[in-house]
C-alpha cells in the first residue's frame, strides 16, 4: 500500500484492482468512481461505438438488480450513478451519503460483474444512442475532420459514439466479446473520496468486485502524431480553426510545465488568446486551448471561431500570439494558471 498524503491511500488487491482512497472526515457526501481503461480507441471500424454502447448497457441491469432496482437505490441513498465513455476511459460515478458507501459499491460491483446484456435492452439502447448521435453536426465533422488528418488510419480518429451502421451491426455476442476482454481487474481503478472507512471499503470492494474476470485487459494502442492540413467549406458567416500539436505526457515535469503555459496562453477569459483576440479586437467569439490525452498521446488544441471572412487574420494573430507567449510569459500570468489548476484540481 502507497500513501499520498495523510488522507490518500493507494491499494493494489492480489487480483490487480487498483484502489484510491481519500479521507475528508467532515464532508457528507461519498463520491465514486470506478474506471476502466477503455474506450473508442479499442474499437474497429466495423465495431465503432460499442463501448459505448455497452456502458448504455450496463444500466438495464444485473443478475442482482434491475435499471429500475439501481436508479431507485441511489435516488433513497441521497445521490446519483451515472457514466461516460472517452477514448481510452469508460467511468462510472456515483455520489452518495456516507452511511451508504459500502451499500453503494457492492450495488456498482454486482452492476458491473454480472450484466444481464438481453437483446431487447439491446434494441432498445441503440434506439437510445441514435437520438443521442449529433455526428454531421458542424462540431463534429471539423473534430473527425481534424483527427482524420492528424492520426490517419489509426484507431483514435474512431467517434467515441460511434457510425450508426457499426453500431446497428453490434449483437448480443459481440457485447459479451468485448465486455470479457476489456472489463477485467487488472484494468479498473476505482477511487472513492469522503466520509470513509479506508480499510472497510477497500473490504467491501475485494469482495463485490470479485466476479470480473482476474486477468490483464490488452494493451491499448499506441499512436502516431503525423498532422498535417486541411480546410472545407460550410454554409454561414461564422468560421472555426482548429490547431494541434503533441505535447509532453502530462506525469513528467515537462508535460506539468506545459499544463500551465497552455492555461495562461487559452485556459480562461484571462488568458492572452481570449484577451487578444476577443476582448482586444473583437475578432472572434470564442477561443481556446486545451489539452486531452489519448493512450501514449498528449495532444494541444487551439480553436478560435469567428468571421469567416477573416478566418486568416485571426489565425496569424493565434500563432503570433502563441510564440510571443513562449518567449515573454510573466510570472504573474503562471501564478494565475497555478491558482486556476489547483481550484480545479
Amino acid at each position: 500500500m502507497a500513501e499520498h498524503g495523510p488522507s490518500m491511500k493507494m491499494t493494489t488487491l492480489d487480483n490487480g484492482i487498483r484502489i484510491v482512497t481519500d479521507t475528508v472526515p467532515h464532508a457528507h457526501s461519498v463520491a465514486i468512481t470506478a474506471g476502466f481503461s477503455v474506450g473508442s480507441i479499442c474499437e474497429t471500424e466495423e465495431n465503432n461505438g460499442i463501448a459505448h454502447l455497452l456502458e448504455h448497457m450496463m444500466f438495464r441491469g444485473s443478475e442482482a438488480a434491475s435499471g429500475d432496482d439501481l436508479r431507485d437505490a441511489f435516488a433513497r441513498w441521497g445521490g446519483y450513478l451515472n457514466a461516460s465513455v472517452g477514448t481510452d476511459t469508460t467511468l462510472y460515478e456515483a455520489v452518495v451519503v456516507p452511511e451508504r458507501t459500502n451499500d453503494a459499491l457492492r450495488m456498482i460491483g454486482g452492476m458491473l460483474t454480472n450484466p444481464t446484456l438481453t437483446e431487447e435492452s439491446l434494441a432498445l439502447e441503440k434506439e437510445i444512442v441514435q437520438q443521442e448521435s449529433c455526428l454531421g453536426c458542424l462540431d463534429c465533422s471539423l473534430t473527425e475532420a481534424f483527427f482524420d488528418c492528424a492520426f490517419p488510419d489509426q484507431s483514435i480518429v474512431m467517434p467515441v459514439i460511434g457510425a450508426k451502421e457499426s453500431r446497428e451491426a453490434v449483437t448480443r455476442e459481440d457485447l459479451y466479446a468485448f465486455y470479457a476482454k476489456h472489463y477485467v481487474t487488472q484494468n479498473l481503478v476505482i477511487a472513492i473520496a469522503g466520509n470513509i472507512d479506508a480499510e472497510a471499503v477497500i473490504a467491501t470492494i475485494s469482495e463485490a468486485f470479485s466476479g470480473l474476470p482476474d486477468s490483464a485487459a490488452s494493451p491499448l494502442p499506441k499512436f502516431t502524431y503525423q498532422g498535417g492540413e486541411l480546410s472545407f467549406g460550410a454554409t454561414g458567416e461564422d468560421g472555426t480553426f482548429r490547431l494541434g500539436f503533441p505535447t509532453p505526457a502530462l506525469y513528467t515535469r515537462e508535460g506539468m510545465a506545459f499544463e500551465l503555459f497552455n492555461s495562461a496562453l487559452g485556459g480562461g477569459q484571462n488568458s492572452r488568446l481570449f484577451r487578444a483576440l476577443r476582448e482586444e479586437r473583437g475578432l472572434v467569439y470564442d477561443v481556446s486551448s486545451s489539452v486531452s490525452y489519448h493512450s501514449n498521446i498528449a495532444l494541444v488544441c487551439l480553436v478560435a471561431s469567428g468571421d469567416s471572412k477573416r478566418m486568416k487574420e485571426i489565425f496569424d494573430l493565434t500563432v503570433d500570439v502563441m510564440i510571443n507567449a513562449a518567449h515573454d510569459m510573466e510570472e504573474e500570468e503562471f501564478g494565475i494558471a497555478r491558482n486556476m489548476w489547483t481550484a480545479y484540481d
